[in-house]
């Protein structure tokens, strides 16, 4: 797996003030590289999109309102994921393509947010608290601390 999603999100997550909450982070990306944001009635299963035009003034990330406010900051992390790993300029020709865009772009929103020595040194912490903390989902944490656990890079078999 490429390292470049977690080099790409720990470069940007230098430009948050110390103390500032992901939700305002997210947005001072947003408004420093110009990307809009929608919120739009997709169906359920649909989280968000970007949106790469050049018939239009600005990338647009459009997220589901019909989620969780965690959820819709996740998305739009992933959705910036694409968007700083450039996946919209490539042609995905294959589902694995797809794949690894999807997965690259989960783990730059998943760095971006809950940054890998912040987390690992508040690893003791009650998930619960830690979700409200970074603003993201129990479930998200849950994800984020198992993949930060020391043997779960070798049974994934990332060589990390």
């Amino acid at each position: 797996m490429s390292s470049r999603p977690f080099k790409t999100a720990k470069k940007l997550h230098r430009l948050k003030t110390p103390g500032e909450s992901n939700r305002v982070f997210l947005r001072k990306l947003l408004n420093r590289y110009y990307i809009d944001l929608f919120v739009w009635s997709f169906p359920q299963e649909m989280s968000g999109v970007l949106i790469l035009d050049r018939r239009m003034p600005n990338p647009v990330i459009g997220l589901n309102r019909f989620h969780s406010d965690e959820r819709k900051l996740f998305t739009a992390a992933h959705e910036l994921g694409h968007f700083f790993l450039r996946h919209g300029e490539a042609f995905c020709s294959n589902l694995q393509d797809q794949n690894q865009y999807e997965r690259e772009a989960n783990m730059f929103a998943a760095e971006l947010l809950m940054p890998r020595e912040q987390i690992i040194n508040k690893a003791d912490q009650p998930i619960d608290k830690l979700a409200r903390k970074y603003e993201v989902s129990q479930s998200a944490m849950h994800y984020r601390l198992l993949s930060l656990r020391p043997d779960s890079n070798r049974r994934r078999g990332s060589g990390r």
